[in-house]
């Protein structure tokens, strides 16, 4: 009887998950984002410095809220920062002068600007990559005697609907620049250097509808920007005397439905084994076929299938 019993729970366990399985595929998520960054201005941020010469420090920097028309721009941009910040700062020309700029600094060869540019757009549940925000650097030659960026902070509010909590969801991040003195003649010698804690793109979690989901971020650059990751640190390498791209991604994973299919078979062949072989699994099999069971419930439940799912639970009772 409980030999019987056991099999019987198996199959019909295997054939949930098959459904529910299958059925997820059916009905792949699309979610919505928007990506609002910008750099923070404030009494400390940013800061500039003078070959590290940081006794009084000035901020010579200046900022501004472009455009991006000067900038290759990809579909999905544009989305402008929160109230009170922006997406450009620049330094180079003269020294004492920072501030709001009257100007677009884009395209002006004088200085050096490094702009951050958020991004919507849809990103589908085990999806591709998508690009949440694209970074850029102007790296123009300047005067050592000019004060250059040391530090700033970009704020980054990342929304994703339809979620069930979570959103919006706010990042500040500190930048560190490193401006290297044009001694080579190289550009890849004389580039220069920002670096950001690699926490900044740690996961986010969010459910919908009950179902876990997460969002991953990653950092990629555009030639020749060059990436690197190490201890826990992520720098960002921008060559002399050209624009340099870095985007940062965004996939959004949920659990593969083709996980849950071949759970769900491989349920199946063991209940048609044991069906065969005759043999009893002991004596606790049927505590042990009603939590499987209820676990096939509620994985279909949470598929929007539950009414499959019940008949298959009241065929256990027969």
């Amino acid at each position: 009887m409980k030999t019987k019993f056991f099999s019987r729970a198996l199959l019909i366990v295997g054939l949930a998950v098959l459904m529910c399985g299958f059925s997820m595929q059916a009905s792949a998520m699309t979610f919505n984002f928007t990506e609002e960054a910008g750099f923070q201005i404030g009494a400390n941020t940013p800061t500039s410095t003078d070959n590290g010469n940081d006794g009084n420090v000035l901020n010579d920097i200046k900022w501004y809220n472009s455009n991006g028309a000067a900038l290759p721009l990809t579909a999905g941009s544009g989305t402008p920062p929160v109230a009170g910040e922006y997406n450009s700062l620049a330094w180079g020309v003269s020294n004492n002068a920072g501030g709001l700029m009257a100007s677009d600094p884009w395209g002006d060869s004088r200085y050096s600007s490094i702009g951050v540019f958020g991004h919507s757009g849809t990103a589908d549940a085990n999806g591709a990559w998508v690009t949440l925000a694209q970074l850029f650097h102007q790296n123009s030659t300047i005067s050592s005697a000019l004060w250059t960026l040391d530090q700033a902070m970009i704020n980054g509010v990342l929304t994703i609907n339809p979620a069930d909590a979570g959103f919006p969801n706010t990042d500040a991040n500190a930048v560190t620049f490193v401006e290297t003195l044009n001694t080579t003649g190289n550009s890849i010698l004389d580039a220069d250097i920002f670096t950001i804690d690699a926490s900044t793109f740690d996961p986010v979690y969010f459910t919908y509808l009950g179902k876990q989901y997460t969002a991953i971020f990653r950092v990629i650059g555009i030639d020749p920007t060059v990436i690197s990751n190490v201890g826990g640190v992520v720098t960002i390498t921008t060559a002399e005397g050209a624009l340099n791209e870095a985007d940062v991604q965004m996939r959004i994973l949920t659990p593969e439905p083709a996980s849950l299919a071949l759970l769900g078979l491989g349920l199946l062949g063991l209940g048609f084994i044991k069906r065969r072989r005759g043999q009893g699994p002991g004596d606790d099999a049927a505590a042990h076929a009603g939590t499987a069971a209820s676990a096939a419930v509620d994985l279909c439940a949470s598929a929007a299938h539950a009414r499959p799912c019940r008949r298959l639970w009241r065929g256990l009772d027969q």
